[in-house]
């Protein structure tokens, strides 16, 4: 089991992402299986990235269940992204659409 964290972290990276190591972890899931050029690859990418979204989610929820309740749901106010912010989620769609249409023209 994890440990409830003492205190809201705001500052690097959590200034901007809610869950910087999750989204992270996701790009260097998607570095690693889309260098592998295949489907299979590109779907296990797609999957790991949901797990992270739904373990950030069950952070989260577990995170509003303590003393941290009011100071979390201010920060989260004040931070929108949660893996990804706008351009990073721009470059995830483009690079799995680049590697769909590359099974089809390969």
């Amino acid at each position: 089991e994890s440990k409830i964290p003492e205190h809201i972290i705001r500052d690097g990276f959590y200034a901007k992402k809610l869950h910087p190591i999750y989204g992270r972890f996701s790009f260097l899931y998607m570095g690693v299986l889309l260098s592998l050029r295949s489907l299979n690859g590109s779907l296990l990418a797609l999957l790991l990235i949901g797990i992270q979204y739904i373990n950030a989610m069950w952070e989260e929820k577990r995170i509003l269940q303590t003393d941290l309740k009011e100071e979390y749901g201010a920060y989260q106010k004040n931070v929108h992204s949660i893996l990804f912010d706008r351009k990073q989620s721009i470059i995830v769609i483009l690079l799995f659409l680049g590697c769909a249409i590359g099974f089809f023209y390969n």
